[in-house]
């Protein structure tokens, strides 16, 4: 009935009922039912509650079960970037996207570790490819304008925070977009 822990796992994370999820999911594991999935959702949890090494060791153990896993490899990538072990979450995220060459999120962090390392150039190519994945997504277009303005292309780096303006709202994204507007206002002078 692994499914079964799946579904139920999903719908606790989604009512933020996150320590039952994690319960359930260790359930799961106690009763004989090893899955690479529920160790990228204990990653998970356990990322967003802050435990960034029991985090990784988790998504460690769901790639040793299942190594072409895009969520393991990707979830990774977070991780180690939130530990700024940007050379390795680079890694991560290139596995990602080996597996997956339209995982649109692990080019955005790839992009966002690249950028940090200072690698201007494959941070563009990252930022770029997801912009050219998803055109309608708002993250991808304001990371690719804030690292066109970065690397001194501002007539370039107008024209991406003026279309992340119209493709996000205010509702998810207020800091971006009041970024978005200072950029706008600061590369018309």
């Amino acid at each position: 009935m692994q499914v079964a822990y799946e579904i139920a796992g999903a719908c606790l994370v989604r009512l933020g009922q996150r320590d039952r999820a994690r319960a359930l999911y260790r359930d799961a594991l106690d009763r004989g039912l090893e899955s690479a999935a529920f160790h990228v959702e204990l990653g998970v949890i356990a990322y967003d509650g802050g435990d960034l090494p029991a985090a990784k060791k988790e998504l460690e153990v769901a790639l040793a079960l299942t190594p072409s896993n895009v969520l393991a490899h990707y979830h990774l990538g977070n991780v180690l970037r939130a530990m700024r072990r940007d050379a390795e979450a680079i890694a991560a995220y290139r596995q990602a996207v080996a597996v997956n060459p339209r995982y649109v999120y692990a080019w955005n962090g790839l992009g966002m570790t690249l950028s940090r390392a200072g690698d201007d150039p494959g941070a563009l190519e990252a930022f770029e490819r997801v912009v050219e994945l998803e055109p309608s997504e708002p993250r991808g277009q304001f990371n690719l304008a804030a690292q066109l303005e970065r690397m001194g292309r501002r007539a370039e780096a107008l024209a991406g925070y003026r279309r992340f303006l119209e493709i996000s709202s205010e509702e998810a994204f207020p800091r971006e977009r009041e970024r978005a507007r200072e950029a706008v206002r600061r590369l018309e002078n």
